[in-house]
Order: C-alpha cells, then structure tokens, then sequence
C-alpha cells in the first residue's frame, strides 16, 4: 500500500478494506498521560513524587481517533447507512482486542471502543468517527531474537534469548522499549535466576511469573541449573 488511505485497520484480523471496502481517512492519535501519585506537603510549597516506586513511570491509556470512509453496497446515503450499522455492531460488541494499524508496521494495540461512534452521512458515502481505547504502549509483533532479518528497524536491537546452561552462567538481556516486560520463561530442566539481589525459581517447561520482569535497558542475569533456557518477550513501545 503505498499512501496514507491504503494504510487501514486490521480489527481482530479482520482486514476492514478487504471486507468491507472501509478505508481510512484521518488518523488522529494522543500519547498516553504518565500517572501521576503526589504528596502535597501541608505548609510548604514542595510536593513529593511517588510515581515510580514500583520501579518506573506508569501511564494511562491512550486514545486513538480514526475517521473512515463508508461507501455500502450502492455509491448512496442510504447503503452507507446500513455499513454504518453492520460495523458500529461489529466494534462495538467486542472485548479488548488486537488492533493493527498499517501505519506502524510490525506493531499492534490491545484496544477497545468504549464510546459511541459518530456517523455522517454525506451525498454518496458516508464518514464515520471512532475512538479507540487502547493500552498505553504499542506491541512489537516479532519477539525478541526473531531471525528474521525484515522484523528489525533501526529502533530495535539484537540479541540472542536462548542460552544452554552448565551450571552457572551469566547472561545479559536488553529490553530497549519503554515498559517493563514480564517474559515467558522455557526450561529444559528446573532453573533459577538472580537478578540484583534477589532469587526466582522457574520449573521444567514454560511459565510466566509476575514478580520476574526485565526492567527497560539491559538487565543482567544469572542463570543455574543445567539444559537450555529462553526468553520469551515482546517490545513495547510509546
């Protein structure tokens, strides 16, 4: 696709221009607002941050605003209208979903519609509004240590994530997004990881735990047991 317009929306793998001819006409996206937790001090003028306690910033969720392009069965208001009514019912009866906006390649949004869409019906066709909800960060599609060469851009950077082990090994792992990530971790054999000062055990087999994370920049890991051991992660990214 090679302009703007022919950059459309994958809903749920769903391609909206292949299904329904819906094309995109304006893009209209807001970066997502940090989280603020803030102590106002009595008497004094100095406030206290504690925003990032956890380790790093937090963010709400980002709006992404779409106006589309609606033309039904029959170049008139009135098929405009009835697409208008099959896809409002399509996006509105969805959970979150994945969202893939051909505008950012080999990334994808965790989104959802939560408000009212705005149709307009104009001579021939018809424009349609709608907001997104979305998780604040976009998703690398390609995991971490793809081999292929086409999932990497000048933002990314390579690194090997599968490692064999015999007895203790160091290994370092770069998460050059800007969210902490929590890896699926796969064992051949029963292994444990350091990581600062602190110990996390990962049994045979795949498993995910929410107290282990890779902190953005590189995190270095010691890695004991015996067998091989990756990592499983996704970049995100503002």
């Amino acid at each position: 696709m090679s302009d703007g317009l022919r950059l459309g929306l994958i809903i749920d793998e769903i391609n909206i221009f292949e299904k329904w001819g819906i094309r995109v006409k304006d893009r209209k996206y807001l970066k997502p607002n940090k989280k603020k937790i803030l102590e106002y001090l009595p008497h004094s003028s100095k406030t206290l941050d504690f925003s990032e306690i956890y380790g790093g910033p937090s963010y709400e969720e980002r709006s992404l605003q779409y106006t589309l392009n609606l033309i039904g069965t029959q170049p008139n208001r009135i098929a405009a209208e009835f697409l208008d009514t099959e896809f409002t019912n399509f996006i509105m009866a969805k959970p979150q979903f994945k969202l893939i906006d051909e505008l950012f390649d080999g990334y994808y949004f965790l989104a959802e519609v939560r408000t009212g869409t705005d149709f307009s019906p104009l001579f021939s066709y018809g424009e349609l509004t709608v907001v997104f909800n979305a998780y604040p960060f976009r998703i690398k599609v390609a995991k971490e240590g793809s081999p292929y060469w086409d999932d990497y851009s000048i933002l990314d950077y390579y690194q090997e994530v599968e490692f064999t082990v015999s007895g203790t090994k160091q290994i370092e792992l770069m998460n050059n997004g800007s969210e902490i990530v929590y890896p699926k971790v796969n064992c051949s054999s029963p292994m444990t990881i350091n990581k600062g000062n602190t110990q996390y055990s990962f049994p045979s087999g795949s498993s995910t735990s929410l107290d282990f994370s890779l902190s953005t920049g590189m995190n270095n890991l010691t890695v004991t047991g015996n067998g091989k051991i990756d990592f499983e992660f996704h970049k995100e990214l503002i």
